[in-house]
């Protein structure tokens, strides 16, 4: 991969000069760039330099592959072909305003606001200057041809007269389009079965100004403009070509409605511009954030202000005010809010200001709790589109930081000072590794993105044993490709198997047992491998060839002793890797396992050769793919020293787990562990 050194992401900031024949792919993390370079113009072509004109509506086709954007000043409908790099292409208008009609390539619009995509390629289109002629277009793709739904213009299918449009959505459920009217008080609806325009709500006193209007599954939701309260509106039945409806208002309904629908409280918001939804969740975007802290707002579940994290380890206090996905729109302002289907949790939004579309991801930044997941964000178990899922399992030393000052300070007993001892999940080697991942894929044009889920541990268990109990069903939940067993010399040892009694399968049960370990080795090994391997070391120690009380390295050197050795802790990894060889992840290939051993950060504390080896013959004994990180750690270590605590368990600072991640990300692309310059297809 000749290009990969020079772009290899390392501790200091790279100057990467731009090419008129460079590539990128673009990079899914947590905030990103959608589409748009940034001022106001006209340019079709790569994600990174297409330029839009006051982006508005945001609208998915069925399948989530092209998004499709109202670029208002532009008076066109643009498409962000999220399948092909982001790729930005106009499908209707021209570079003249107007109202035409007819085939696609000549068909003008004037400032399109809102998208809403209908069955059989369709998209319907909300347009016309703020108070004057209000006009809904129909883009039909299978025909190549544009005409007028509704409104004041030619040849509307419906002469109704509509007020100025805030929001636009289409309810598969009765096959209709509704519109928020904030200027007279009004959601409608129009049936596009047989034409018939209805009032939903008028003048209604719980939502006195509609302005966002969201569909998700079939509820109907809708907030106002001035107030807290998000609402479901219900009883949308449709009647077949029913005049007005007379009936009794129920309460909360709308007094002067040819509908009789009913408002339930979903949530509260503030003062609320644009919803979004999928499954079981609803997001607010607030037109005036309280105290510029976020835009965002989670109405359900577990209701809150959104957190924005950044990929350097901290949290952007002010969203609302600083992150450019929002700085710059005015309180008010319409906006594209939608949410992403391939991508649970992921959402697209416009910011018309900064002429861009952008993303970000909710995966309760700055918590702890993970559903199943230790140490980690909430990721969702549905795998988002073309991602590539790594779970890496290690004991403190991939979940924990030791930062240290090293200028001289000292704790009162003498030791270096500590900065702080803290988990910092940003900053482990876990989400620096899916960064690094992530970035190098959009450098190098490999359509694929990485997730790294952390899974460290300290239990009475070693991580030789413990994944065979508790990561089976994660691996499923999860859609895993790869697991990573993170090796430490701590590993080196059989005492799993003097913790506690073996299953039937011959491996140690997954917590210790007490009792069972106080017991002598006489009592606890009557029978079974241990038993020989408790005879044979007392064989060899009575013959001299192991004193008591010898080190591992020793152990090792004893050919029968070595053997017996990797049998039994090999025995359990090769349990949990046959567990998931017979099925398939979404890229259509069984989980891949694969043993990472890596030196203590220790300046001085390097493995020997023979230890190294060990692994090395456990992991190909029973085909799981290895990694030794003893080299790689040896090369550098002067470079980057330090990179530990160097005291008690040496446990790697932040810079360590950054130096750790740049390593792994080379080697897990060098050594073909994961797919990268010849991706799997899904």
């Amino acid at each position: 991969m000749k290009s990969f050194f020079n772009r290899l992401i390392l501790i200091l900031p790279v100057l990467i000069i731009p090419s008129v024949s460079f590539a990128l792919s673009p990079l899914t993390q947590y905030n990103d760039l959608v589409a748009g370079e940034g001022d106001p113009g006209f340019e079709d072509g790569a994600f990174h330099s297409a330029q839009f004109n006051n982006p508005l509506g945001l609208a998915l086709n069925e399948d989530g592959s092209i998004l499709y954007v109202a670029d208002t000043e532009n008076d066109r409908i643009r498409a962000v072909d999220l399948n092909n790099k982001n790729q930005v292409q106009t499908i209707a208008g021209t570079e003249k305003a107007g109202n035409l009609d007819g085939p696609i390539s000549t068909a003008t619009f004037t400032h399109p606001k809102s998208l809403a995509v209908l069955p059989n390629g369709q998209i319907a289109v909300n347009e016309g200057n703020y108070g004057g002629e209000i006009d809904i277009r129909l883009i039909d793709l299978a025909s190549q041809k544009v005409t007028t739904l509704a409104g004041k213009g030619v040849g509307a299918a419906v002469k109704a007269s509509l007020s100025e449009i805030w929001n636009m959505v289409y309810r598969p459920a009765d096959n209709s389009l509704y519109f928020s009217e904030p200027g007279t008080g009004k959601i409608e609806r129009l049936n596009l079965k047989d034409g018939l325009l209805e009032t939903v709500l008028d003048n209604n006193p719980l939502l006195p100004h509609p302005e966002a209007l969201c569909v998700v599954g079939d509820k109907l939701y809708g907030a106002d403009r001035d107030l807290e309260m998000v609402y479901q509106i219900t009883g949308l039945e449709l009647k077949p070509m029913a005049p007005t409806v007379t009936a009794v208002p129920s309460a909360g309904s709308s007094p002067s409605s040819s509908i009789p629908v009913t408002l339930q409280e979903a949530g509260k918001a503030h003062k609320v511009i644009a919803l979004a939804g999928i499954g079981d969740s609803l997001y607010a975007y607030d037109g005036e954030p309280v105290s510029q802290t976020s835009p965002i707002f989670r109405v359900f579940p577990n209701p809150g202000a959104l957190s924005f994290g950044s990929v350097w380890g901290g949290v952007v206090a002010q969203a609302s005010a600083i992150l450019p996905h929002f700085f710059g729109v005015n309180p008010g302002q319409p906006v594209g809010f939608i949410a992403d289907p391939r991508s649970e949790k992921r959402f697209f939004i416009t910011n018309p200001a900064k002429c861009v579309v952008a993303s970000f991801r909710d995966l309760y930044f700055g918590t702890l709790l993970s559903d199943g997941i230790s140490m980690d964000f909430t990721y969702p178990k549905k795998k988002p589109f073309k991602t590539y899922r790594i779970l890496m399992c290690g004991r403190s030393y991939i979940y924990f930081q030791d930062d240290r000052i090293w200028d001289g300070r000292k704790e009162p007993n003498g030791s270096p000072k500590i900065l702080n001892v803290t988990t910092n999940i940003m900053m482990l080697m876990s989400k620096k590794l899916e960064l690094y991942l992530n970035t190098l894929a959009a450098l190098e044009d490999v359509p694929i993105h990485f997730e790294v889920l952390n899974d460290g541990r300290v239990l009475d268990s070693y991580v030789y044993t413990w994944p065979y109990y508790e990561e089976q069903k994660k691996v499923k939940q999860y859609d895993v490709d790869l697991v990573m067993l993170m090796m430490d010399p701590g590993e080196t040892s059989l005492e799993q198997y003097e913790m506690a009694p073996l299953t039937a399968e011959g491996i140690p049960q997954e917590f210790k047992d007490t009792e069972f370990y106080l017991k002598p080795e006489k009592e606890k090994f009557k029978s079974g491998p241990m038993r020989g391997y408790c005879e044979l070391l007392d064989k060899e120690k009575k013959e001299g060839k192991i004193r008591n009380g010898a080190p591992f390295v020793q152990i090792l050197s004893d050919p029968p002793l070595r053997d017996f050795l990797s049998t039994a802790i090999g025995r359990p990894m090769a349990l949990f890797k046959k567990k998931f060889d017979a099925g398939k992840t979404s890229w259509g290939t069984p989980c891949r396992l694969c043993l990472c051993y890596f030196p203590q950060a220790t300046f001085l504390n390097f493995p020997s050769a023979s230890v190294r080896t060990f692994w090395k013959e456990v992991a190909f004994k029973d085909d799981i793919s290895y990694l030794d990180m003893t080299d790689d750690f040896q090369a550098f270590r002067y470079t980057y020293y330090p990179f530990s605590g160097l005291e008690g368990q040496d446990h790697f600072s932040k810079d360590g787990h950054t130096l750790f991640a740049q390593l792994l990300a080379y080697e897990l692309i060098n050594q073909k562990i994961i797919p990268f310059k010849t991706p799997l297809i899904p």
